[in-house]
């Protein structure tokens, strides 16, 4: 599946026409410059062995026509080198689940940062597996999961 990391941005800002929070999701919180997201859902970055994203949500939404599935969780800071020392992760994935078209993953961890495109998903929307490729100066393969 080829896609643009910024595809997660323009899921999160694009025109929605329905969006459909799933059912452990509540409204994430600005502080300050830094938005604080919250939740049950979970997620797992192989390029961060061991470490568990926590507190987010999934979010199913509708933007220009194509269905759009955005797990979001920790914080996000203004800081796109090291989010401020923050954990965060972000998935996209563009189309329906059985069939994605595009997606993308970024992630930080202890001030480190690691960012995608999906070359392969496999799950729902409520829980699956993807393989990432390293981009804007990520390098490798990432295996990762979520459950929403």
């Amino acid at each position: 599946m080829k896609i643009v990391l910024f595809a997660l941005l323009a899921a999160a800002v694009g025109t929605s026409s329905k969006v459909d929070a799933a059912p452990n999701a509540c409204k994430p919180r600005l502080a300050g410059e830094t938005v604080v997201y919250c939740g049950a859902a979970t997620a797992r970055l192989s390029v961060f062995p061991g470490f568990v994203f926590r507190n987010g949500s999934c979010r199913r939404s509708i933007v220009s026509g194509v269905p759009q599935l955005t797990v979001q969780l920790g914080v996000r800071t203004q800081s796109a080198r090291t989010n401020s020392g923050r954990a965060y992760f972000g998935l996209s994935i563009s189309g329906q689940p059985a069939h994605p078209t595009g997606g993308g993953v970024i992630a930080y961890s202890k001030s480190r940062r690691w960012g995608g495109v999906g070359v392969g998903f496999h799950g729902s929307a409520n829980a699956g597996t993807f393989v990432a490729s390293g981009v804007n100066g990520s390098s490798g393969h990432a295996t990762g999961s979520f459950h929403c």
